[in-house]
């Protein structure tokens, strides 16, 4: 998996500014008052995890990647909150329980590759949802794969290693390519 190869740059280069739009967005849809049992899908270094565990939410931090969940114990430490994390797919949450919600943000259903697995992982989660639970998501729209990711480019330099970033448009419609090259020093 890709992220075991630069978990640490991108947590360091990821866009704060989105985890506090997502923890903003998830205090309209979801009573943060109430003691609610959360799962929070693709949890990545966990800063999510980390939010919703501040305000009182009882978070399962479930990721793929070893490397990633290991920033995200860092995180929970450092941040002194408890958060149960969980490393696993999430086509296959069979050894987790019922939640009160579940969320997957940062486009993660995105690294489906089909939407056979996009419907199996949908599947996974309303059989561990409560019967009156929420499901919140986020994904790439047609706009962003159409109009921003074509040709767009991002780098990044500091004394220890640098990052190109190029996405490209793909032989299939609303499909982007994205050649990320890593550079130690």
């Amino acid at each position: 998996m890709i992220y075991q190869s630069f978990a640490e740059l991108y947590d360091q280069l990821f866009d704060e500014d989105e985890y506090q739009n997502w923890f903003e967005y998830t205090q309209k849809e979801v009573d943060l008052s109430h003691k609610n049992n959360w799962l929070e899908l693709a949890c990545g270094a966990g800063r999510l995890v980390v939010q919703l565990a501040q305000h009182g939410q009882i978070v399962t931090g479930f990721d793929l990647s070893e490397e990633m969940l290991a920033l995200a114990e860092q995180h929970t430490r450092d941040a002194e909150v408890a958060a149960e994390l969980i490393q696993g797919n999430m086509l296959d949450l069979s050894e987790l329980e019922q939640f009160d919600v579940v969320s997957c943000y940062a486009d993660s259903f995105c690294y489906l590759p089909d939407e056979e697995q996009v419907l199996q992982s949908f599947s996974e989660v309303y059989k561990h949802l409560k019967s009156d639970g929420q499901f919140i998501f986020d994904v790439i729209t047609p706009y962003q794969t159409g109009v921003v990711y074509p040709g767009y480019m991002f780098n990044y330099q500091d004394d220890r290693q640098a990052f190109i970033w190029s996405s490209f448009e793909g032989e299939d419609k609303y499909h982007v390519e994205h050649d990320l090259t890593f550079l130690p020093k």
